[in-house]
């Protein structure tokens, strides 16, 4: 972990919320949808709308969908009665694989990190990885620092093909970037919503019996069950390890973790559980089930900046970007046709690279990307740290406002199960928190409506949000939020 990073997680665990949630597994494509943007986007040529449109929305979170976990206030309890938490673990069965391979980065390190794979090597890999029947959809490049320094190169496999095409898979990787650090296989899990059932049930079982030895304890009288809230064990201290029902956790990776292509398919599950009784049989003011709700929603695209994290580290630190350097840049740019407002050059903090984000239009992507690649790294120096395309819209909160939808609905389906294992009737929705941005393990919130290009250094996996120039031209928005009900007589 090189310097700035370090910095960046002392301040991030001091200043970060941590949220813990789950997942589920319940995705569906959506009819479009229509809304009105706060502010129409300039610059870039690109035809900018006020409305947008919906491609698909997902309630709760599944392998893949979920780049980190919300900022959320810590459950809470009545302020009076008797409360006890527990936490529940299970080993079940994945019903997603991957090949995961980690490899040096072949471009060399810098002070902010290694570099990612590159443009020609992911085409190769490409190449090579459909000469095995392999679809390019199925193929991941993750240059995440949170175990560095190695980028990742993933492929998504059913469990059942895992032991025959893992190794050969692999090999081809190898053949196009030369010998991994390490490389084996990852599994994940899709279904979360059966897999924490069992999980839910025993975990208040087990509450319940910490609550009478309390309860005896103290010479108290146990009642009835007034509030119940249930969460995920948050991974405070040490590496993170991998919870795919955990959105925070569920996409870990570590090189010392992969596994041999013929381990069993399962992977390790948890869920807190926190129940309020009554003392007696005097009720408990403010009780009610107070659940955490995901969701996400894939939106059309109507704006694209070109980002590139380059490094002006110097013998004593990061360089101040000087104004002919700038100028310089933004005249190689305009005879690209692209306007001097329409760039943005900042410095980050911590020894960071600088970041250089450009107002480009969609419809000449991929090569305006190459192309505004290409002049950054003749101003700046070819050590580009990372770089690709943040696709976004003019309307982007009243995106973010539609994917509150599904992550009520997830709430509410939470919300359900946890009563019935409580043996509560599920009342009225009382109060709903939103969840705020998106927070990696090791990062502060990103919201994924900013144009503050310079948050998305600090996420992991690093430049999570950017994609690679030949991308579709579309972004999905999360939503996490804290939904109360109250309990029916």
């Amino acid at each position: 972990m090189h310097a700035w990073q370090r910095l960046v997680l002392v301040i991030s665990v001091g200043l970060a919320a941590v949220l813990v949630t789950g997942c589920s597994d319940a995705k569906k494509d959506a009819a479009p949808a229509d809304g009105a943007a706060r502010e129409a986007g300039a610059g870039g040529g690109t035809q900018r709308s006020a409305t947008f449109e919906i491609l698909s929305s997902s309630i709760g979170v599944g392998v893949g969908t979920f780049t980190g976990a919300p900022v959320s206030t810590s459950i809470g309890a009545p302020a009076a009665g008797l409360t006890v938490r527990h936490s529940q673990s299970a080993t079940v069965p994945a019903d997603v694989a991957f090949v995961s391979v980690f490899v040096s980065p072949r471009g060399g390190f810098g002070p902010g990190g290694p570099q990612p794979v590159s443009p020609k090597d992911q085409a190769d890999v490409v190449t090579a990885l459909a000469a095995l029947g392999i679809a390019k959809a199925d193929i991941t490049f993750d240059a995440s620092l949170s175990y560095g320094p190695f980028a990742e190169v993933a492929v998504r496999l059913a469990v059942a093909d895992l032991k025959t095409k893992g190794q050969p898979i692999a090999d081809a990787i190898e053949k196009v970037l030369g010998r991994a650090q390490s490389s084996g296989a990852r599994f994940g899990l899709a279904g979360c919503t059966a897999a924490l059932d069992p999980l839910r049930k025993d975990g208040f079982k087990a509450a319940e019996e910490k609550a009478k030895a309390l309860a005896a304890a103290g010479g108290l009288t146990l009642g009835q069950v007034v509030a119940v809230s249930e969460g995920t064990t948050p991974n405070i201290y040490g590496p993170a390890v991998a919870d795919p029902c955990n959105p925070q956790q569920a996409n870990v990776k570590n090189p010392a973790s992969a596994l041999p292509f013929d381990s069993p398919a399962e992977v390790k599950v948890s869920l807190d559980v926190a129940v309020t009784y009554a003392l007696g049989s005097a009720g408990v003011s403010g009780g009610g089930i107070t659940v955490l709700g995901t969701g996400s929603v894939t939106a059309k695209a109507d704006e694209a900046y070109v980002v590139v994290f380059a490094d002006l580290s110097g013998p004593t630190g990061p360089r101040p970007i000087a104004a002919k350097d700038r100028d310089a840049l933004i005249a190689k740019l305009a005879t690209l046709g692209i306007k001097a407002e329409d760039v943005k050059v900042e410095s980050s903090s911590f020894g960071a690279p600088a970041v250089v984000s450009v107002d480009v239009d969609i419809a000449k992507l991929p090569k305006i990307g190459e192309d505004v690649l290409e002049a950054v790294g003749s101003v700046f120096g070819r050590n580009t740290q990372q770089q690709g395309v943040r696709f976004t819209h003019s309307a982007c909160q009243a995106v973010a406002s539609a994917a509150h939808k599904p992550a009520l609905a997830d709430a509410e389906a939470r919300a359900k199960a946890l009563a019935a294992v409580a043996g509560l009737k599920l009342g009225t929705l009382q109060s709903v928190s939103d969840g705020g941005g998106q927070l990696s393990v090791y990062g502060p919130a990103v919201d994924a409506c900013s144009k503050e290009f310079t948050q998305l250094i600090y996420g992991s996996p690093f430049g999570s949000l950017l994609k690679p120039f030949d991308s579709p031209a579309a972004f999905t928005v999360n939503s996490a939020l804290t939904a109360t009900y109250s309990v029916a007589p």
